[in-house]
């Protein structure tokens, strides 16, 4: 199940609502505030491929978008929920969870999606770095690689995008401003 609890409880735990529609949680939430239904809404991927979109404050589901495979990552921007699982990076509105658009990408995601509202980063399990337009799902470039399997998500400092990669390597590729 999918629970929310009070966290400002030190001594003790409240739970705040639990939800009834939201079983086997297969990637970490993500939560918004403000959201653009909700004052703030928490999305979430369940085992079957489902992502929920949830008023944050009381568990009510709000829309369901059935992604038809595993869902391994979520990420959001001011009007999208990017979607990554199967080689897949789906981009749906927060509005009512309807595709936007879908692109392949080759082999599993690492890690979440890093967007922004123009730019979508995803990086492959095969070492492969994808920069979509958060719009349209265009491949703006994926003419960087890391040349062996990347293990886990990538991290951002600044311009630089840190990939570690499985050859005890930790790759750094720095973008424009």
């Amino acid at each position: 199940r999918l629970w929310a609890v009070d966290i400002n409880l030190f001594a003790g735990q409240e739970i705040v609502w639990t939800s009834p529609d939201v079983f086997n949680v297969a990637a970490p939430p993500v939560y918004v505030s403000p959201g653009v239904m909700r004052l703030a809404e928490l999305y979430v991927a369940d085992g079957n491929g489902t992502v929920h979109a949830l008023d944050a404050n009381t568990g009510v589901r709000f829309w369901t978008h059935a992604f038809g495979a595993p869902v391994t990552a979520l990420a959001v921007n001011d009007s999208s929920v990017f979607i990554a699982g199967n080689g897949v990076l789906r981009a749906i509105a927060r509005r009512d969870g309807s595709t936007q658009w879908t692109q392949t990408v080759v082999r599993a995601a690492m890690g979440g999606p890093l967007v922004t509202n123009s730019r979508v980063l995803v990086v492959g399990q095969g070492g492969g770095v994808y920069l979509l337009d958060a719009a349209n799902g265009g491949i703006l470039d994926a003419a960087q690689s890391v040349p062996a399997l990347v293990p886990g998500g990538p991290a951002v400092s600044g311009l630089q995008v840190l990939i570690p990669a499985n050859n005890n390597t930790l790759y750094a590729f720095r973008g424009a401003p």
